[in-house]
């Protein structure tokens, strides 16, 4: 079956093609880029949450290695082999994928909308937590006993208050 131009006409079907398909790689691949650069730090804690990966996340002065079992708008929980912690993903926060999932993960399960929300929660419960402060890694312990427009107040040992601001939070959980 042949188009009438013999050799020539199969290099120029071969020459035209290779380039045809180098450039719709080229724009396959500006089309990915482009979409992980629309991505949030949110959407990557919801993938990882479906997926059930381990991840390891690093605050300042800390690492926390487990399971992603809630992710929303500015929040992420971790499962740890020492419990649950709530990590603010506006702040200094770095995630990396330990071990990838065979199996498992889970989609959206119920908690709270934001970081905020999860320190509402704490409060109504009248929680004793440990928060992490993000500028020196230093840790607050006590009792949450009101979340401020911009800050959180923590009932220490002795009654002793600290007003730690929210955005200085870098994690908290409730040991």
């Amino acid at each position: 079956m042949g188009d009438g131009f013999g050799p020539v006409g199969r290099q120029l079907r071969q020459g035209v093609g290779g380039e045809l398909r180098a450039e719709a790689e080229e724009t396959e691949r500006l089309a990915a880029l482009a979409a992980r650069r629309r991505r949030s730090l949110a959407d990557v804690a919801a993938d990882l949450l479906a997926r059930g990966d381990t991840v390891a996340v690093d605050v300042p002065g800390r690492r926390f290695t487990g399971r992603v079992v809630h992710a929303a708008a500015d929040v992420m929980r971790v499962r740890t082999v020492s419990g649950a912690v709530d990590v603010p993903l506006r702040g200094p926060v770095t995630l990396s994928v330990v071990e990838r999932a065979r199996a498992g993960g889970v989609d959206h399960p119920g908690g709270p909308s934001s970081f905020r929300s999860r320190l509402l929660e704490l409060e109504l419960e009248g929680a004793a937590v440990e928060l992490g402060d993000a500028a020196t890694g230093d840790t607050v312990v006590g009792r949450l006993t009101a979340v401020a427009v911009d800050h959180a107040v923590v009932v220490g040992p002795g009654g002793t208050e600290r007003y730690v601001s929210l955005a200085g939070i870098a994690y908290v959980r409730v040991p």
